[in-house]
């Protein structure tokens, strides 16, 4: 079944009775995973259509209340994957202003997130409560895998409101990441002007064993890498390379043999590279790499995809010997699909 992002909006209204319910006892988790996107990127925002899994790793969200007879407030703590805390901010509830904070950049960016947020629900932390609410990623903040979509998921939930009109309003991008949290499972994304509509799918390489993911440990700021797209788009050429990249992307779900999704993933990589005049990460760093290597998300940061017909004890070897370190099997983050089934 397909699902746009009205849609979306619509079902997750439908389930607020059932929150409202759960939520009796002032205390709420939630939990949204990370993701990756393994085609598509950047010309999703052409039309293309993308493949996204989630991963194994995400992000939590848990929120506690309480009665409070001075000034309603908000404390904010963001906690990495060891547990310590990077981000504390207090906001005032009247208007979210900003109490005290440990970084202020940061204080202020999720600052307009929750004054967004009350412009789509206006009775958000109305109450006169002090409200302590901890999100914590179970993976490194360089990791790319979408800190920031996941904690615009759990904040939407907590809030009642559409993640898809909230990223909209904030981050912004063609919402595949939201489509992943919302569908907890492999997705086929294609946006349509300002919706986005996917499916969920059951996708399991026979292959999985000879993939890898490598972290380029050189993150890339995806505001800006989208500010780039734009700058250079040629919209005739660009929905060509999209309607292209579609085609790479429907073949690729139901290949079955190493070597063609080698052949695919090398086909996506140069249409892009010779599109944006980017260098293919390969050809970068990976010259003498018996298979292929994709970029992921914003090139030349995050993490890549590693394919070899060697083996997983040739793939680990090769990126520990040129010092990547971290090199994570397809089946160690990203789900089975019998699980998503």
């Amino acid at each position: 079944m397909k699902i746009h992002s009205q849609m979306a909006s619509r079902l997750f209204k439908n389930k607020i009775p059932h929150i409202v319910d759960s939520r009796a006892l002032g205390l709420h988790n939630f939990y949204s995973p990370g993701k990756l996107m393994l085609t598509g990127e950047y010309f999703v925002l052409d039309g293309a259509k993308a493949l996204a899994v989630p991963t194994t790793l995400g992000q939590s969200l848990s929120i506690k209340a309480k009665k409070t007879f001075s000034e309603a407030k908000l404390v904010w703590r963001g906690e990495d994957y060891q547990g310590n805390t990077w981000l504390e901010v207090e906001f005032s509830l009247r208007d979210f202003s900003i109490i005290k904070s440990s970084n202020q950049d940061l204080a202020e960016k999720l600052q307009d997130i929750f004054k967004k947020v009350r412009e789509l629900n206006i009775h958000f932390l109305r109450e006169e409560k002090e409200y302590t609410a901890t999100s914590k990623l179970e993976f490194p903040l360089n990791w790319g895998l979408g800190s920031s979509s996941t904690l615009l998921f759990n904040i939407s939930q907590w809030a009642y409101i559409s993640p898809f009109e909230l990223s909209r309003k904030t981050f912004g991008g063609s919402g595949c990441d939201i489509a992943v949290a919302e569908a907890k499972g492999p997705v086929l994304f294609h946006k349509e002007s300002d919706l986005g509509e996917w499916r969920l799918i059951n996708l399991d390489f026979p292959f999985k064993d000879n993939l890898y993911f490598i972290h380029l440990d050189k993150k890339q700021n995806t505001r800006d890498e989208l500010d780039f797209y734009y700058m250079n788009r040629d919209k005739e050429l660009f929905s060509k390379v999209a309607h292209q990249i579609t085609e790479i992307t429907n073949e690729i779900v139901r290949v079955k043999e190493l070597s063609r999704f080698n052949d695919l993933i090398d086909e996506h990589e140069l249409l892009v590279s010779r599109t944006l005049k980017k260098q293919r990460v390969k050809d970068l760093y990976f010259s003498n790499f018996n298979g292929s290597v994709k970029s992921l998300g914003a090139w030349g940061g995050d993490f890549v995809l590693a394919s070899s017909e060697e083996g997983a004890a040739y793939i680990k070897k090769y990126f520990e010997d040129k010092g990547f370190s971290t090199a994570l099997e397809y089946k160690d983050i990203i789900p089975e699909a019998s699980l998503l089934s």
